[in-house]
């Protein structure tokens, strides 16, 4: 009777403290979020980004950077989502889902730049990454 006792004390006690913790790195992460959509937000944001490359290499280059950003959008979301899920696959889905809506969002931003263009051919290599990125995360252990 008097073990029982102990651990319904011992888990009452460490319930908040896990509760605080799991709390502390959801908001991280969704802060990590919030960032990196900013920082995609940002750089849409810029009236005309011009490099010194040939056009085919600046072309490459920035299909490359689509790939990336949106592979590390669909990473954090994934990340942020899974704090809230048991399972792995439901917000692995809610990860790919969003991020290939904010590269919607995001091609629209650009249509109100100056000397940005919208373009359904980079949501399309957005998605493309996306999608990579949410097999390599299905494939891992978690």
């Amino acid at each position: 009777m008097h073990r029982s006792r102990i651990l319904v004390a011992m888990t009452q006690l460490s319930y908040p403290a896990i509760y605080r913790k799991t709390s502390a790195y959801g908001s991280l992460r969704w802060f990590a979020v919030v960032l990196w959509m900013g920082a995609i937000f940002a750089l849409s944001a810029i009236p005309s980004l011009s490099s010194p490359f040939q056009p085919l290499y600046d072309f490459v280059l920035r299909k490359f950077v689509h790939v990336g950003e949106y592979g590390v959008l669909t990473v954090l979301l994934f990340r942020a989502l899974r704090t809230h899920m048991t399972c792995k696959t439901q917000p692995l889905l809610i990860a790919a889902l969003l991020a290939v809506l904010y590269a919607f969002s995001d091609e629209w931003h650009q249509t109100f730049v100056p000397g940005r263009e919208g373009s359904l051919r980079d949501v399309g290599i957005d998605a493309l990454s996306v999608v990579g990125v949410s097999l390599w995360l299905d494939r891992r252990s978690w």
